[in-house]
């Protein structure tokens, strides 16, 4: 996810798909409306009606400055449901006489994909007549942003983007969209794509973003309100971080939830920033019926004055503490599994740096001398999830030894070695030992060693190389044909980390 080979390869495909269809500057295609008469009216003279309903009977809170409006939130559920939360929502853009594009954000419901879809049509049809999409900044959207790429066909089905657009034709009927449906998006994916987007349009003030997503889902009524009471609560904050770990801890919900944290990362690079709840209610307070409830919130973010965004801390940078609660981690979760059987059912990790994908090995040693070692090595799991599954497997799945006991535990000392990414070797004299790890990969064949392995036995670069083509099951040259990765390791151990005279960060 956000390489440049991987753009590349869709930038192709994309191409091949404008050549087929024939994508000129006169393109005209239309998306047909997917669920008119089923989320809202097919009739025109009602929606009109149920529309000017809901946005004439919000009443907006007085203070706000919609010079500095960036962000909008509104619910897409049928309309009978989430209609007059939305309508203050739309009350609001019908006072942004400075808008003349929307970019809406909306999560995937009916298609699994990586990274963000766009819509690549030049009209969306509604019963109030067509949206037209802003094809210029779709382009450049993505052009600019390494895990956006164009794709009709995940938008078939979707109601998150097409229940806006009623709203937004009646309010703003010569406003533009853009249209970007979310799929499998990691946390890094959405600060380096915010950010992009941010350079894009941080000079236009005739664009907002819209997020469309509802909140707690079919909870009763008492307990949908505490919940959405807790999302509202990290709303205001306004940290991306803060917002995630709760996504991740369950303490709330939003099925846009990762659009939404893109437009946190992208409002922390403004300076001056506030969110600002304009209605809450649920699907219980509109139909009556309040033993499965799903929550709505309509929601502005302003923001002004360029900012500095909070970057996020790479390998290298676990302070103390953070090492300490991996370590305690690692160690409850050995012992748990020893003990149940079962894996720990709460990490208890309120770091959310600790949830950052990364890979990790987990080492034990028994009286200075290794009694096993298993790792994750590619970047696609939360570090605190690796670190408590590879203790696991160090401890019971290592095949060069019979699996630990729990009485041995008190005689073992755990080791974890978190990982960079992978960067293919493309000459082996900068291979510094003690600095870099080395994965080498020939056909069926692999093998890694850890950056502390060759300083622990004293080998030079050679004998490196050497023991690394053997751990691969290969002879002792067999390096010189295969791919060499390299990597780095942040290494602590719990000696290091627990002992009174260890060293802090």
């Amino acid at each position: 996810m956000g390489d440049r080979f991987s753009k590349i390869i869709s930038l192709i495909a994309a191409a091949v798909l404008v050549i087929a269809s024939g994508r000129t500057a006169g393109f005209c295609s239309v998306k047909q409306a997917n669920v008119a008469g089923q989320f809202y009216p097919a009739d025109r003279q009602t929606v009109l009606r149920m529309i000017s309903s809901f946005v004439d009977s919000a009443r907006l809170p007085d203070g706000l400055e919609m010079g500095s409006v960036r962000v909008l939130i509104a619910p897409h559920a049928g309309y009978i449901f989430s209609g007059p939360v939305a309508g203050y929502t739309y009350a609001l853009l019908s006072r942004l006489d400075r808008i003349k594009t929307v970019i809406i954000l909306a999560p995937s419901h009916y298609f699994y994909f990586n990274g963000i879809a766009l819509l690549d049509v030049s009209q969306y049809e509604t019963p109030l007549g067509p949206v037209v999409v802003d094809q210029e900044l779709t382009d450049k959207l993505v052009e600019e942003l390494d895990i956006a790429f164009a794709d009709n066909r995940v938008f078939e089905r979707e109601h998150s983007v097409e229940v806006q657009l009623p709203f937004i034709k009646y309010v703003r009927p010569d406003c533009r969209i853009v249209a970007a449906l979310f799929g499998k998006v990691s946390f890094e994916d959405i600060k380096e794509a915010a950010a992009q987007l941010f350079s894009v349009i941080k000079d236009r003030d005739d664009v907002v973003l819209l997020v469309s997503t509802d909140m707690s889902h079919y909870y009763s009524y008492d307990k949908a309100v505490k919940m959405d009471g807790k999302a509202i609560s990290a709303l205001r904050k306004l940290d991306a971080d803060v917002f995630y770990l709760g996504v991740l801890n369950k303490d709330f919900e939003f099925c846009g939830w990762e659009p939404l944290l893109f437009s946190l990362v992208f409002v922390s690079h403004y300076g001056e920033r506030e969110f600002k709840l304009l209605k809450y209610a649920n699907s219980g307070d509109a139909q009556g019926d309040k033993s499965r409830v799903v929550g709505y919130s309509a929601g502005v973010i302003t923001a002004k004055g360029q900012g500095k965004a909070k970057p996020m801390k790479e390998v290298g940078m676990l302070n103390k503490e953070q090492r300490r609660k991996l370590l305690s981690l690692a160690r409850r979760s050995i012992e748990h599994y020893l003990r149940t059987g079962k894996r720990l059912d709460n990490l208890e990790i309120d770091d959310p740096l600790l949830y950052k994908e990364k890979g990790a090995f987990v080492t034990l040693e028994k009286n200075g001398m290794l009694r096993g070692c298993i790792g994750h090595i590619i970047a696609d799991m939360p570090l605190c999830e690796v670190v408590a599954e590879m203790a696991i497997q160090a401890a019971v799945g290592d095949p060069r030894f019979p699996a630990v006991d729990i009485g041995e535990m008190k005689d073992i000392e755990i080791e974890i070695s978190v990982l960079s990414p992978l960067k293919k070797l493309e000459d082996i004299n900068d291979i510094r030992i003690g600095k870099h790890g080395l994965l080498l990969r020939k056909g069926i064949h692999s093998g890694l060693l850890l950056p502390q392995v060759p300083v622990e036995y004293g080998w030079d670069r050679q004998t490196f190389l050497r023991h690394l083509a053997l751990k691969a099951g290969l002879p002792a040259d067999g390096w010189r044909d295969g791919e060499i990765y390299w990597f780095t390791a942040e290494v602590f151990s719990e000696k290091e980390v627990f002992s009174e005279d260890g060293q802090s960060d």
